[in-house]
């Protein structure tokens, strides 16, 4: 499978759209904060998801079910885009509310550096797309929203992806027919969230021209295929939205088990980064240098 590659000498928008265009499956990995986006880029990642499930359990500590606003949202992505250099692809979940706020989302997502954003049809107030009980708004409704949000965009080459979740009500036909209303509004991309046969894997994208993206959710309702069957099958990107958060999660719960039990850390050590690393991370030696290089900083006056 070909490894892509990103250059910090164009906007992040502009090289994920030229890499889009290249054969290959492009892989992107879910985060929830800056620090997670700078530690998964610097173990090699190559596109980034903010998605809502991480942000929202990240920033508030409750489940994603539309309790995230719009300006939280762009906050984070202004914190993780200030920090790295991989493109970033946000959820925008509906819209947070009437057409000019889907407007003004997508402008400002772009504002704040986020190479794309993911603009679904549940209705409001949305919820994860693998819990129980959604719904969905008209098709016809969702494609004037799409072609909205198409129109609304500053630089072309940042990214419109529409999700439909569709196949929680309707048949897999009638979500066939979504995404192809949705690729006649403009969009860049569609993805149907939960899947839930490898056969419906397969076929869709014999069924539909637009370039696809799937979600590899753990523990999700989608068959979980690696990324060399699914560039096979003709996907375009693989998402593993909320990993990151599982293997934080895990973490946690053994250090605080393993401290509970030996009074110190013991059975994590070699689980742990080094000080030296978090600080390679975090880039203190350049921020240092560029601080005393700068004859105004009070750090400079040794």
């Amino acid at each position: 499978m070909k490894k892509h590659s990103f250059t910090s000498n164009y906007p992040t928008s502009t090289a994920l759209r030229e890499k889009l265009g290249q054969s290959g499956l492009i892989t992107g990995i879910g985060i929830y904060d800056a620090f997670s986006a700078l530690m998964l880029e610097s173990a090699g990642a190559e596109l980034l998801f903010l998605g809502g499930f991480g942000a929202t359990a990240s920033q508030l500590g409750l489940p994603d079910l539309s309790l995230i606003s719009a300006p939280e949202m762009i906050t984070a992505i202004r914190h993780i885009t200030n920090v790295v250099q991989v493109p970033l692809i946000a959820d925008g979940d509906t819209g947070f509310g009437c057409l000019p706020n889907l407007v003004q989302a997508v402008q400002q997502y772009e504002d704040a550096g986020a190479a794309g954003i993911l603009l679904e049809d549940q209705t409001f107030p949305k919820r994860c797309g693998h819990f129980q009980n959604k719904s969905v708004i008209p098709s016809e409704e969702m494609e004037r929203k799409l072609g909205i949000a198409v129109n609304a965009r500053q630089n072309s080459d940042f990214l419109i992806i529409a999700r439909t979740d569709a196949l929680a009500v309707e048949s897999f036909d009638q979500v066939v027919h979504r995404v192809q209303r949705y690729a006649d509004a403009g969009v860049d991309m569609c993805f149907v969230e939960a899947l839930e046969t490898e056969k419906q894997i397969r076929e869709l994208p014999q069924k539909v021209s637009i370039p696809l993206m799937i979600n590899m959710l753990w523990g999700g309702r989608t068959p979980i295929l690696s990324a060399s069957e699914l560039e096979e099958l003709g996907y375009k990107l693989m998402a593993i939205p909320i990993a990151s958060l599982l293997a934080v999660g895990g973490a946690l719960k053994n250090l605080m088990a393993d401290l509970q039990q030996h009074g110190k850390i013991v059975d994590c050590a070699d689980q742990l980064i080094s000080f030296k690393e978090i600080k390679n991370v975090l880039k203190l030696d350049s921020i240092l240098d560029s601080l005393e290089s700068d004859p105004k900083s009070p750090m400079s006056d040794h």
